[in-house]
């Protein structure tokens, strides 16, 4: 059983307010809202699956929270801030966890799945749960959570309700990588020159400007249509930027103390 297995999978999703809490905290700064006002700003101070919808906008790394206050992250600021329509969804779905990666690709593989039998590949492939009765709140609100992405349309009650892939979710997790494919040089690539060449002739007839960005912990590629988009990709610099300089102090932190 791997670290991942230890940490509960996100339950009782109210997916109308975890949609209020992001939009609300797009224009909220670094520094965050407290909890309480957060509450007010999206009517949710009699919600009881308030808790429980922070609890998955955190799980999905959108959110932030030391208790008191609470914020964006990089991740949340570049899908809600700065993206919407289906390249919120694409950025929202490539980003999810790798468990919910992982339960998206059988639905993805089979076209359709009941969600008993979302509930036994589960328990064969990663393990039976703890308990009953939350596991079968937590595969629901994965559920509910996909069709909000519109990468399945989710119908239905119980374990007879059923998950269908849609056309986008067919295709949404395959973006990445065919991009990448599109974008590595071969092995007999020698010059920029003959590269520069291939990437007018294999991208710009499937985008208006696609963009690259690979760092230690992240991997981001996006098509720049307008200045939006270079808001986004200032957005990625700037956080990689952040966590160059946060390794540069502690290098630094280290060496002093080491003298």
């Amino acid at each position: 059983m791997n670290k991942e297995d230890t940490n509960q999978l996100p339950y009782n999703l109210d997916i109308d307010l975890f949609e209020s809490i992001l939009n609300d905290l797009k224009s909220v700064g670094l520094e965050g809202i407290k909890m309480g006002t957060l509450w007010v700003n999206v009517k949710a101070a009699k919600n009881l699956n308030r808790s429980y919808t922070l609890n998955m906008a955190k799980y999905l790394n959108l959110i932030d929270t030391d208790k008191t206050n609470v914020w964006l992250t990089d991740m949340g600021i570049q899908s809600f801030k700065y993206a919407s329509g289906d390249k919120r969804r694409i950025i929202l779905a490539q980003s999810m966890p790798d468990r919910y990666k992982t339960m998206f690709k059988w639905i993805k593989n089979a076209g359709e799945l009941a969600t008993s039998e979302i509930k036994g590949e589960y328990v064969k492939n990663l393990g039976a749960p703890i308990s009953t009765l939350i596991f079968d709140k937590a595969i629901a609100t994965f559920l509910i959570y996909c069709d909000y992405l519109k990468i399945i349309t989710y119908a239905g009650k119980g374990n007879a309700a059923k998950a269908t892939i849609t056309e986008f979710g067919k295709t949404v997790l395959d973006t990445e990588t065919e991009y990448h494919e599109k974008t590595t040089p071969s092995k007999t690539d020698t010059t920029s020159k003959e590269l520069h060449k291939q990437n007018q002739t294999s991208l710009l007839p499937d985008g208006v400007y696609p963009i690259r960005i690979i760092a230690i912990d992240r991997d981001f590629p996006w098509d720049i249509k307008s200045e939006t988009d270079w808001i986004v990709i200032d957005s990625v610099i700037k956080s990689i930027r952040q966590d160059w300089e946060k390794n540069i102090k502690n290098l630094k932190e280290d060496n002093s103390k080491a003298e």
